[in-house]
């Protein structure tokens, strides 16, 4: 990173600080102004390299075609479109705007408590919650938890919203501010909040944070990521009935180790589960499905795995993007890194410093990355129990 930066500083009409890193036969690229990742391959990248080096538009359009044009039918078009990304990738206006703390007046918020609740989860903290509907949101996450308190916790988190915002406290200091629309960066922020408390770290101690599920075996992890319904919950939930244990389910922080630590927020079933997992959860048929928002009769099956000596940092041995399918076509199949960090980072944030990023890279660089569609939840927990042994 040092070397291509100062190569780059060159040009001082084209200064783009950026965290590169090869990965097979492409680059990923992490713009600092925005924020933002890219990933370059042939004859992109070779356009990036030029235009950093401050190459005239001409002059590396006529290099493109004498190098690419077997590889792209209109070169002058396609060199103009990369420039266009990376000068809106390089744009400051451009950069992370899901959260606007540092961009309102903080005095302008009132809070009103609509519930509060104390919680002990290794350790004691209190949530003062604006609204039903905020209170849906977190609450039944870590109801196990809950516990009969005469005064707050220290750990006093606040939420609340106004008709522009969605807004977040810690011990009285404003620490996010969402729009209305950025539901779920908002409650993946309040949770990173949770597990600082539990493992006292600074709220920006944390590498990443994954959208993902995972167990624990042998003082090892695997985690699960893929888009909503993918069926990683329930496939954490059916390991843990085989005698695993569960690490988390829909969000996980990341450390700069890249270890991860336990999260006892409950794992959320939903409807379609239920025939596969009642069988090993029957209390779930007992219990009413709440209606959360879109999502009908959601259950939650709350899981325990804060003891003292699993408290400690684990590190991953595997990374399994999962999707389950209605029909018995099984894919199973290793990624490579540059299909890997494609879809990890739909499924990530990475906490946008270059110095971290960096970290980001070098951790890829060390997990191996698989991809599993199966109709079989057998298929899945044999495919689980051989990662473990590998």
């Amino acid at each position: 990173f040092q070397i291509y930066f100062k190569l780059m500083s060159q040009y001082p009409q084209r200064i783009i600080p950026i965290v590169l890193k090869k990965i097979d036969d492409a680059h990923a690229i992490w713009f600092k102004n925005s924020k933002t990742f890219v990933l370059f391959e042939e004859p992109a990248f070779e356009v990036f390299r030029q235009y950093a080096k401050g190459i005239e538009i001409p002059s590396i359009k006529s290099i493109c075609i004498n190098k690419y044009a077997h590889l792209e039918k209109n070169i002058p078009q396609f060199v103009d479109e990369i420039i266009d990304r990376i000068n809106f990738c390089n744009n400051l206006e451009n950069g992370d705007l899901i959260s606007t703390k540092y961009n309102i007046q903080t005095e302008e918020f009132s809070f009103r408590s609509f519930s509060k609740i104390t919680y002990l989860m290794g350790e004691w903290l209190t949530i003062s919650y604006g609204n039903k509907y905020l209170k849906q949101l977190i609450h039944p996450l870590f109801a196990a938890f809950e516990k009969e308190m005469k005064q707050d916790s220290e750990n006093l988190i606040e939420l609340f919203e106004t008709n522009k915002h969605l807004i977040f406290k810690y011990k009285g200091s404003v620490t996010g501010v969402f729009k209305p629309g950025d539901l779920v960066f908002f409650k993946g922020a309040v949770l990173k909040l949770i597990y600082s408390i539990i493992y006292k770290r600074s709220f920006d101690y944390w590498m990443m944070t994954l959208h993902s599920s995972g167990v624990i075996r042998n003082n090892k992890a695997v985690l699960f990521s893929g888009s909503a319904g993918s069926g990683k919950s329930t496939l954490a939930a059916l390991l843990q009935a085989n005698g695993y244990e569960v690490l988390s389910d829909d969000f996980i922080a990341v450390g700069p180790d890249g270890c991860v630590n336990s999260f006892p927020a409950a794992i959320s079933v939903k409807t379609s589960a239920l025939n596969v997992l009642t069988k090993y959860y029957p209390d779930l048929l007992e219990n009413p499905g709440e209606n959360v928002f879109n999502r009908k009769g959601v259950r939650y099956l709350q899981i325990q795995n804060l003891s003292e000596n699993r408290k400690a940092s684990i590190n991953v041995k595997a990374f399994v993007f999962v999707k389950f399918v209605t029909f018995n076509n099984l894919v199973l199949k290793e990624l490579d890194k540059k299909k890997a960090i494609e879809l990890l980072l739909k499924e990530a944030w990475v906490k946008p410093e270059p110095d971290n990023v960096s970290k980001f890279f070098g951790w890829i660089e060390h997990i191996r990355f698989y991809q599993l569609h199966y109709s079989e939840s057998n298929q899945a927990i044999k495919f689980v129990e051989k990662l473990f042994l590998a």
